[in-house]
């Protein structure tokens, strides 16, 4: 049963891969394998064969991979051969670094296939939320023109122009908007999208369909830590796939409040489209604006990272 989850599972988000992002985001998926490949040693010896060691993993390596890349580009020495002479020094690195482990460093109850299921069902969130939404990514009209929604236009298009100024492998990087200034925001995350689509081949340097991949991988990491998290708390499978759902799904307490607000006004709740939900508890309650998890899958992939490790 549990080859038989993990292969769905593996299906339903090559296929989101492939209807989102196309064949570029097909060829680029492979890229944030290789990116994250070289954690999987170390979260192996900290939490043994266990769901935590792959997910663990995962996220280090692409965060070590990412550091790489930026000690690659501050040398000045940027190019296709020194970033796989960087990647290979980095696997050679945490190998040798995870063998120093006694494994497993970190003890947790035995891993079972029921919850290998309940895990595989919670990830299954990945493709019902950020499919639709991520097809219609930059859609083009019979003209050529590409529409984004507001927030997207926020933050995605934003994080095209940071990946493509990054991808000139100038150090310390600009704002793409304002040369005369430096960049301050978030940006170690996009160095793999960066190298990737500016010196990697040209089927791979469509930088949308990059960071389309890259927040999709993300937000697979992301729904796993919460799990895990929850899991290690004593949870079963399934009860802990279904808080994980919950909190998903179901963490909206202003969204709620909104929709009481149109109901009660006789207003359809199709009005919701235009409400930003999450800066109710600003707009309305003076208070702090909080993020929903889809929101961060949504629109900042580096924030759920962070996450992801801590």
């Amino acid at each position: 049963m549990t080859p038989a989850a993990l292969g769905a599972l593996a299906l339903v988000c090559l296929t989101l891969v492939g209807w989102t992002a196309g064949l570029s985001g097909l060829a680029y998926l492979p890229f944030w394998i290789a990116a994250a490949a070289p954690g999987l040693t170390l979260g192996l010896r900290v939490f043994g064969r266990h769901g935590a060691g792959w997910v663990a993993g995962a996220a280090a390596g692409y965060a070590t991979t990412c550091l790489v890349t930026w000690a690659v580009i501050a040398a000045g020495i940027a190019s296709p051969l020194a970033f796989t002479a960087a990647w290979l020094a980095e696997c050679a690195v945490l190998h040798a670094a995870s063998r120093a482990i006694r494994a497993p460093a970190v003890a947790l109850r035995p891993w079972t296939p029921h919850d290998t299921v309940a895990l595989s069902a919670v990830l299954l969130l990945v493709p019902a939320l950020m499919g639709s939404p991520y097809k219609n990514l930059g859609a083009a009209d019979a003209d050529g023109r590409t529409y984004y929604r507001a927030y997207f236009t926020a933050d995605f298009v934003w994080h095209m122009a940071l990946t493509s100024e990054l991808g000139r492998f100038e150090m310390p990087p600009r704002n793409p908007y304002m040369a005369q200034r430096g960049l301050n925001y978030y940006w170690t995350y996009f160095l793999v999208p960066a190298a990737v689509t500016s010196d990697g081949p040209a089927a791979v340097q469509n930088v949308a369909a990059a960071l389309k991949v890259n927040a999709e991988c993300t937000a697979l990491l992301l729904l796993s830590s919460i799990f895990l998290f929850a899991w290690t708390a004593g949870g079963g499978g399934l009860a802990t796939a279904l808080g994980v759902i919950l909190v998903v799904l179901a963490s909206s307490a202003e969204g709620f409040a909104a929709a009481w607000d149109l109901w009660s006004r006789g207003r359809p709740l199709a009005a919701l489209r235009d409400t930003n939900v999450d800066a109710v508890t600003a707009w309305w309650y003076n208070g702090l604006r909080i993020d929903g998890v889809h929101r961060t899958m949504f629109y900042t992939p580096q924030h759920g990272l962070s996450c992801t490790l801590g």
